[in-house]
């Protein structure tokens, strides 16, 4: 495991974002891979406070540029997501977590141009108090949206789905598509990103134990409808110094091989001293 990125002058960074295939296979930008990330200067609840994405580039996807701000829409602009269509990249975030999400349109990853309007909000799923972190990417022709709500429950993943990116569908008549059943999940789950392997796809995201802790894990599906979920998670901040939350998990498939970019926290607040990480995977069970 290593550090990609440390916070340097903000308050914390985290949400590591790829563009990238099904397959998590990492999309060139003028012969340069992206990772883009959202940082935060100030703890949440200060007046000045504000969070927003940055971006660096890479030849290699080892040696990366200084960070440098994409793009803002407020005090607060938190992606989830990019993805490209016809030679346009689009940016799903949120400008806070009580309304719903947005996109942003480039061509050239520097100049935006911000649509008004929300692709959905809140009130088209049901048991949603807040929402955030939209994973858009696209399956079988069509368009998915996986993001992570916050219910009287916790947090639960849920989805909705598309033909054009702007008229959206709930899945699972805008239920989550999971609910928790291991140890290490069964206050919440959170953060989802999508991913196909063989005939699986496997959705990675992190639960929240018993003691407030967030590990990593992922679930496995064929159909959208039936998931299987692991025992035990991936990665364990049990077992990894200075943790106590990991989320943000982000497959990327290299020369064949998997690795993990992720995120962790030291402590509960959602952003302070947040570094990012990578690490080799090996997907064993399916």
């Amino acid at each position: 495991m290593e550090i990609l990125f440390k916070p340097n002058k903000y308050y914390g960074i985290r949400d590591p974002i790829v563009l990238q295939d099904i397959n998590g296979v990492p999309q060139k930008v003028d012969n340069k891979y992206i990772i883009i990330f959202n940082a935060r200067t100030e703890k949440y609840e200060s007046s000045n406070s504000e969070t927003f994405p940055l971006i660096s580039y890479s030849k290699d996807f080892k040696s990366w540029t200084e960070p440098k701000l994409l793009f803002k829409d407020g005090k607060y602009t938190a992606v989830g997501s990019i993805i490209k269509k016809n030679n346009i990249y689009y940016i799903f975030y949120s400008v806070n977590t009580k309304q719903g999400f947005k996109y942003a349109i480039t061509k050239n990853l520097i100049d935006f141009e911000i649509n008004n309007s929300f692709i959905f909000e809140q009130q088209n799923f049901k048991q949603i108090n807040l929402m955030g972190l939209p994973f858009v990417t696209e399956v079988n022709n069509k368009y998915i949206c996986l993001f992570e709500g916050f219910t009287k429950n916790g947090f639960r993943i849920f989805g909705a789905e598309s033909n054009n990116l702007n008229t959206w569908t709930p899945i699972n008549q805008g239920n989550p598509i999971y609910n928790g059943i291991n140890y290490y999940e069964v206050l919440g789950q959170a953060n989802p990103s999508l991913y196909k392997i063989e005939n699986d796809y496997l959705i990675f995201y992190n639960g929240k134990d018993g003691s407030q802790k967030w590990h990593g894990s992922y679930l496995i599906t064929t159909d959208f409808i039936n998931y299987k979920s692991l025992k035990n998670p991936i990665l364990d901040c049990g077992k990894i110094k200075n943790s106590n939350r990991i989320e943000g998990l982000r497959l990327i498939k290299i020369n064949n091989d998997y690795e993990i970019i992720f995120f962790i926290l030291p402590s509960f607040d959602s952003y302070k001293d947040g570094n990012i990480y990578k690490k080799f995977i090996n997907i064993t069970e399916k």
